[in-house]
């Protein structure tokens, strides 16, 4: 079974504790709750041909509300963050991308709307480090 289309982290957590482990495949989430004209995704999968085979550095995607990919942002570690608040830019395809750095990076220390205990950007760890716990292509987010 294989679910494509966006989901509450809510619903996520719901299928993730609710499946029989590598029958769920989960390709991607949507973060809620943003307070910005963007959309941003976390994307995951395994190492063994099933569903998306994510790759490289731990990192996120942000759309804009037309769905056309803006930039890509590599995901900090706890460390990073604490000693430096900026993005790394992996990807982008966007003219004005220091306006949306600056929005996001602002963001990512909210907490998010549903999920009040976590900041976005813990959040965004979580999420990754759980869509990709399998996954022998890309580490884990400390």
């Amino acid at each position: 079974m294989i679910f494509k289309n966006l989901m509450t982290l809510d619903r996520f957590m719901e299928l993730k504790h609710s499946y029989i482990q590598d029958d769920l495949i989960v390709e991607k989430a949507k973060i809620n709750g943003i307070e910005i004209p963007y959309n941003v995704y976390v994307y995951g999968g395994n190492s063994y041909g099933k569903g998306r085979n994510e790759h490289g550095e731990p990192h996120f995607y942000v759309y804009n509300k037309s769905k056309k990919l803006q930039v890509i942002f590599k995901i900090p570690s706890t460390n990073q963050w604490k000693n430096k608040k900026e993005l790394i830019i992996i990807e982008n395809n966007f003219k004005n991308v220091k306006t949306v750095e600056n929005i996001i990076i602002d963001w990512l220390d909210d907490n998010n709307e549903e999920q009040i205990k976590l900041t976005n950007l813990e959040l965004i760890r979580y999420l990754w480090n759980t869509l990709n716990k399998e996954n022998k292509n890309v580490y884990q987010i400390k």
